[in-house]
């Protein structure tokens, strides 16, 4: 979880991997966007390394 400002909070939740490549391919550009790992000249970065290296987790809280 992503919290601002130095909030440090005990948040209960629920963790799935997510395997399945068609989800993989349409959820790491969007994050990568809105990261400081997309190119600040605004080209695309290449992914290729994030799909084949990078774990992705969905987190729902349970409140």
């Amino acid at each position: 979880m992503h919290l601002k400002n130095g909030i440090r909070a005990d948040v209960p939740a629920r963790a799935e991997i997510i395997t399945a490549e068609a989800t993989r391919r349409k959820v790491l550009p969007e994050i990568a966007r809105q990261s400081r790992s997309y190119g600040e000249d605004g080209e695309d970065m290449d992914l290729s390394e994030w799909f084949a290296s990078s774990p992705l987790v969905e987190f729902r809280p349970l409140i």
